[in-house]
């Protein structure tokens, strides 16, 4: 009813009047619209720029975790392959010791029997070790024990399971010795007090520093040809002063066997 007055007016008035309506709601609504628009922006500035962080350290902190579970894998691997490194280390250790027990001097026919050492006995005078090998294994007193082709000493006791070996480095082992270079004969004496982990060679009158010394296999104790050691160091023998004394350094590290091979002569 109210619009009738508008629907009396002629068709080109209505059209005037419907575009006066228009340019007026455009002048008042749009400046209006901008306004706001600034304002809501304005308020929700902040809110987006926090957004925009927590987005941004969320990736960071993504990409955080993935390098450390990176790392962490990257170090079982690596923890991993050092235990396999030691593994063969060890596992090449003890293949060179067992080869070490198949050093026998080779001039001479020989039984021979693989012992582990399982104690120790060391002192000032006494150097001896047990091994697991007795009388029921073949096993007789006075047995030469060697390792790597070198002397280690010999059976001193025997029990029906295990064996006392007494080293060339105990001050009561004599062994008949000899120089390889000139094949001069001595003794070969253990230890003695502030050198109990070398010999000594007595009733020698010309060794040298240097010199190699092994079994002469006089009075058949020891087979002939095992390496005892070499020579360190030389002096005068004090009473008789025609011949020197020798210090002998073995041939093996005495202190860190853990096999060794009984031999005994067929």
């Amino acid at each position: 009813m109210r619009l009738k007055w508008f629907q009396n007016l002629r068709p080109s008035v209505q059209i005037f009047v419907l575009a006066a309506l228009l340019c007026v709601f455009v002048l008042l609504y749009l400046p209006f619209s901008k306004c706001v628009g600034s304002l809501i922006v304005s308020f929700l500035s902040p809110a987006l720029s926090v957004s925009e962080n927590i987005s941004s350290n969320a990736q960071d902190f993504l990409a955080f975790q993935n390098l450390n579970e990176e790392n962490k894998r990257l170090r079982g691997k690596l923890d991993q392959l050092t235990s396999q490194l030691v593994q063969l280390q060890d596992i090449a250790l003890e293949n060179e010791r067992l080869r070490g027990l198949l050093s026998i001097p080779q001039k001479a026919s020989y039984q021979a029997q693989a012992a582990i050492v399982i104690s120790k006995d060391s002192s000032n005078w006494t150097k001896t070790v047990m091994i697991n090998k007795g009388s029921v294994d073949g096993i007789c007193k006075g047995a030469t024990c060697v390792f790597h082709g070198s002397l280690v000493g010999t059976v001193i006791d025997v029990t029906a399971l295990v064996s006392k070996v007494a080293l060339i480095t105990d001050f009561n082992s004599k062994i008949p010795a000899k120089i390889v270079r000139n094949r001069e004969e001595g003794i070969v004496f253990g230890g003695w007090w502030g050198n109990s982990g070398f010999c000594r060679m007595k009733y020698i009158q010309k060794a040298e520093i240097g010199d190699k010394v092994i079994t002469s296999g006089l009075g058949g104790i020891y087979p002939k040809g095992i390496l005892i050691g070499e020579v360190e160091s030389i002096a005068e023998e004090q009473k008789d002063k025609l011949y020197k004394i020798a210090t002998v350094r073995p041939a093996l590290e005495l202190s860190n066997l853990e096999e060794i091979m009984v031999i005994t002569q067929e």
